[in-house]
This record gives C-alpha cells, structure tokens and sequence, in this order.
C-alpha cells in the first residue's frame, strides 16, 4: 500500500491524515490491494459487502442494468474517488 500514499492522501477520508499515521491506519484496517480487469464486476447491486474501495488507479463505473437490458452509468469514480461505502456502511 506504501507506493499508493500520494493516492490516498487524496482521498477525502484520509485528508489531513500524516503519512506515519496513514500507514498505521490502513494496517489496522486490513487494507489491501485489488487488481480488476476493464469491464470486470467488482460487485453486483444487493450483494452483501463489508468492505467499500478506494481508486487506486484507472476508473471505476457504477452501472445500472434495467429488466430489459439497457445499460446505464450512473457515476464515474476516478482515481482517490470511494465506492461502495453506502453498502458497507
């Protein structure tokens, strides 16, 4: 997690957060990277999370598929953006 710092700090939940302080913070939060393909799912609406995301690089869409298939991008999250915090939390 050491090479994302200047991503985190970023990151509205981390401001203000001394560089020490953050590492600390994420290893007593279990942080941990993840690595997703484009146009791979990170999670599907109503799956039960735990855990929300951080962009660490690149983008991440929230999607909303309707009954009959059509597609619709609801948000954008770019890099230092969080996702999934309102399921998790």
């Amino acid at each position: 997690m050491e090479k994302y710092l200047d991503v985190l700090k970023t990151a509205n939940l981390f401001r203000d957060i001394d560089e020490s302080d953050l590492l600390r913070l994420l290893s007593c939060l279990s942080a941990k990277s993840n690595h997703y393909e484009k146009g791979q799912t990170v999670f599907f609406s109503g799956e039960s999370i735990e855990q929300f995301g951080i962009v660490l690089s690149g983008q991440v869409q929230i999607i909303q598929d309707d009954y009959y298939g059509n597609r619709s991008i609801l948000a954008k999250i770019d890099t230092g953006g969080l996702f999934g915090e309102s399921f998790a939390c």
